[in-house]
This record gives structure tokens, sequence and C-alpha cells, in this order.
């Protein structure tokens, strides 16, 4: 029930059809690239998934985010929720879920894309899933971080949520350059492209990783 009162608040926007290009584009571009170019279906995921998970996830999580809590704060949603007795924190609560469960669609409708590609370069989808699926898990993880270090921004934000769309813009740019760098961990727009590469991490770093959204999600709770 919260779930379709969510969608419709963002309804007549055209953020869904925006957010459903970000998958699309990169993913058929670079799909289509990697097949011409004859990339060995067991990398053919990586290929597909590279812009996506450098920029389009960034941006994504970033507009599904600002612009959920900007049609709270315009609507003075939270102030009504809470003059008809009703929990602020279930609102809360409810609007993570409901951005969780935006990006992690947005993700699998990446890796369906991704999926279609590793098919026609000749590869057995079954057999990659089994050597790439811990990547795949933590491309989900990389995901949910950024989404959830949006959801604090546009907390402490308040009114100013549109800031938040400005910070997923630095960094899909910062993209370009900082995963490659050491210092991608304390950057965490970096993690979704980083799952992708995932034999490169080491231990302590997934484990931090996989921790950081369920630590900040305990945070906004407090």
């Amino acid at each position: 029930m919260y779930f379709s009162g969510e969608w419709r608040k963002l309804s007549g926007t055209g953020l869904y059809t925006v957010l459903l290009l970000f998958v699309v584009i990169p993913v058929v571009f670079q799909g289509t690239l990697g097949l011409l170019a004859g990339i060995e279906p067991n990398n053919m995921h990586i290929t597909t998934l590279d812009l996506f998970s450098r920029v389009f996830v960034v941006l994504s999580a970033g507009a599904l985010v600002s612009m959920s809590f900007f049609s709270e704060y315009r609507k003075n949603a939270l102030v009504n929720t809470y003059l008809h007795g009703i929990p602020v924190f279930r609102l809360l609560l409810h609007k993570w879920l409901y951005v969780a469960t935006g990006v992690c669609l947005l993700v699998l409708t990446g890796l369906i894309g991704a999926g279609l590609f590793v098919h026609l370069a000749g590869g057995h989808l079954l057999d990659v899933f089994r050597s790439v699926y811990l990547s795949v898990l933590f491309l989900f993880v990389g995901a949910l971080c950024v989404a959830n270090m949006h959801y604090l921004l546009c907390l402490l934000l308040k009114e100013h949520t549109l800031l938040s769309l400005m910070v997923a813009f630095a960094g899909a740019i910062g993209n370009f350059w900082i995963p490659s760098t050491r210092y991608w961990i304390a950057f965490p727009w970096s993690y979704p492209l980083r799952a992708l590469y995932f034999s490169s991490l080491s231990v302590g770093q997934l484990v931090f990783v996989a921790g950081l959204p369920w630590s900040a999600h305990c945070w906004w709770l407090d």
C-alpha cells in the first residue's frame, strides 16, 4: 500500500522514464561495443556494466532519493504526518524501503541486460553466474551504499534535498579516476564499480563495504 503511494508521488515527474533510460542506454551501448570487439563471454558482464556502474547507478540512486525527499518537503508531508499522529520514523522507514527496492530493481534490470549480451556472446549464463555471483551480490550492496549516503544527505539537508542530486553528479564524475586509486574505499560512490572487479578486493575491504549500508542505516534510525 505504501509503495504504491510512494510510486504515485513521482509518477507524473518523468523520473521513472529517465531512470529506465539510465539503465538501457549504457548497457546496450557498451554491450554492443563488447560484441563488436569480440569480448570473451566471461568478461562480457564487466564490459556491459562498466559505464552503468561507474556513472548511472550513482545518478539513479541520487535522483531517486533526492526527488523522493523533494516531493515530501514540497508538500509538507513530514509535518502533516507528525500532526496526524503517525510516527515520522514509520514514514522514513517506508521511504527507505521504497528507495532500496527501486535501486535494486535498477541494478537487476542492468544485470538482465548484461545477461542478454553474455548470451549473445556465446556464453552459458549459468556457468558465468557461478563464477561472478559474489560480484553480482556486491554490486547490489554497493548500490545500496550509494542510496544510503544520499538518504543521509537528504535528512541532513532537509528542504535543500536537490543538493544531494548535485553530489550524485560530482560522485559520477569522480568515478572516472578515484576508483583506480588506493583512496577508493573512502569514496562510497565507487563501490558499485569496484564490485565488478571483485577479485581485486581484499577480505577486509569486502567486510567494510558490506557493513557500510547497514551501519549508515542504523545511524539514521537513531
